[in-house]
């Protein structure tokens, strides 16, 4: 007989995991961050918003990025108020523009990656709350700051809480939580109010499995869900503002939110706040796909560009991961997709066009290339399966060991344990400028001066200068005002 929920044990775990988190979060201040956290903040500020403003133009491939995200901005519009819709001329509700410059953040699929927590990415839940907040009072970087540390804290220790590959598959739940903390952090409410709005933050909650359903239309819905996460965190941060009381026990609680959402849940993340700032362990993506395929992705660039492979002389690929990776990412749902939010998680489409162009970027999911012969028929010659040696190595490394089996009777193999952009081999300032010259020129260009670009990006390098926070937001709008 198949168990059913009863059969769950329900245990009320380690107390008082809520409180803990929540007042840790009340006494943060900026002498508590040091000068590697601050710089992480203002690194990841500015990859947020470079990402964002690409988006806001829809020239990010595929239907979700167009379409998918047009009836957000419509409904921000609809609504209207003080915070900025970023790359638009919409100004709209604190939560409106959190939903839709969260949705912006995800569509692109270049935003970060901590890889403790992962799949969840922590940016598309933090800036859009803190930014749409900041615009509703007046804000220093400071105190930006420390909301931004709290929010990334929150998202990734409740995400590795949640016990990834072992508890769950996506941890996604612990975006609007961490986004209500930094809310609440930023609007300077109380201790009682930190508790408050994480309670509210927990209990509503969205995404889960199901938010990895890309093979229907379904795909449209997953940019916004990461817009929605830090809409449901400003609106929590304000009700709690207002009055409205949330459960001081929501993680730890035998139906509470760990318990709720994880088969094996491990409390003891949220017993090491701090230590270390999760904000200084946060990767950046130079590929447009998820991250699970970007070892794969250097490993066989390596072996086609060191040994100038041409199609022709590629007999097989193939592609080895730890089974946690390779389930979002090598079973045969995933071998001829339809749509670019499906290819984006893809080893056997991302294959193809390293042997194929010898790249990795948004063009490539650009409907032409998308269904492009070769393409196909290089995809048929991708094998990919997990690899139990390499199991133990996730979640601390994301591991791809890729085999070239050659026409001529020889084979290659690379194994690249870290990819490029995580922390141990961080994306240097020449590779982050490359990123955003890329993405200015793929999306920006036809409708933003680079000069008024360049502006942007010596103003984000620069945020620790900034006297207000919301004006900066503010100038990114699309009149730049």
């Amino acid at each position: 007989m198949r168990p059913t929920v009863a059969d769950l044990p329900w245990s009320l775990l380690p107390e008082p995991l809520t409180t803990r988190l929540a007042h840790w979060a009340y006494d943060l201040s900026y002498s508590d961050l040091d000068d590697e956290v601050r710089e992480g903040v203002v690194r990841l500020c500015r990859d947020f918003v470079v990402i964002s403003l690409a988006a806001s133009t829809g020239r990010g491939v595929g239907e979700s990025s167009g379409p998918g995200l047009e009836p957000l901005v419509r409904l921000a519009a609809f609504n209207p108020g003080p915070c900025t819709v970023l790359g638009r001329d919409v100004t709209t509700t604190p939560q409106h523009a959190a939903i839709v410059n969260g949705a912006y953040a995800h569509t692109l699929n270049l935003m970060d990656v901590h890889r403790w927590s992962a799949p969840t990415h922590i940016c598309p839940g933090v800036f859009p709350a803190v930014f749409a907040l900041a615009e509703t009072r007046q804000v220093a970087f400071p105190e930006f700051a420390v909301a931004v540390a709290v929010g990334v804290e929150g998202i990734a220790k409740l995400g590795m809480a949640l016990n990834v590959g072992r508890g769950v598959i996506d941890t996604t739940d612990a975006n609007a939580p961490g986004a209500a903390l930094a809310g609440a952090k930023l609007l300077g409410l109380d201790r009682d109010g930190h508790t408050d709005a994480l309670g509210i933050g927990a209990y509503l909650a969205v995404g889960g499995t199901i938010s990895l359903e890309l093979t229907s239309p379904g795909y449209w819905c997953r940019p916004m869900l990461s817009g929605w996460q830090p809409g449901t965190g400003v609106m929590s941060a304000l009700m709690a503002r207002e009055g409205l009381r949330g459960s001081p026990r929501v993680l730890e609680a035998p139906t509470g939110l760990l318990n709720a959402r994880s088969l094996v849940p491990d409390p003891a993340p949220l017993s090491q706040l701090g230590d270390p700032f999760e904000v200084t362990r946060v990767g950046l993506k130079p590929y447009p796909t998820t991250r699970y395929v970007h070892s794969e992705i250097e490993a066989l660039m390596s072996i086609v560009v060191d040994e100038d492979l041409a199609p022709a002389e590629v007999e097989k690929v193939v592609i080895e991961k730890p089974r946690s990776m390779h389930l979002v990412t090598g079973t045969d749902d995933r071998r001829d997709p339809s749509a670019p939010e499906v290819a984006r998680l893809s080893s056997f489409f991302f294959a193809a066009k390293v042997v194929k162009d010898r790249r990795a970027w948004l063009d490539a999911l650009e409907p032409a290339s998308l269904h492009d012969p070769e393409t196909k028929e290089l995809m048929d010659r991708v094998e990919c399966r997990p690899a139990a040696d390499l199991d133990a190595f996730f979640p601390d490394g994301l591991p791809a060991r890729v085999t070239v089996e050659k026409r001529d009777g020889t084979s290659s193999t690379r194994t690249i344990h870290h990819p490029r952009g995580e922390p141990e081999r961080p994306l240097s300032e020449a590779q982050l400028m490359a990123k955003y010259d890329g993405l200015y020129d793929y999306c920006l260009a036809d409708s933003m001066p680079r000069a008024r670009f360049d502006e942007i990006l010596a103003r984000c390098s620069e945020l620790e200068n900034e006297p207000d926070i919301g004006a900066f937001v503010k100038s990114l709008g699309a009149n730049g005002s």
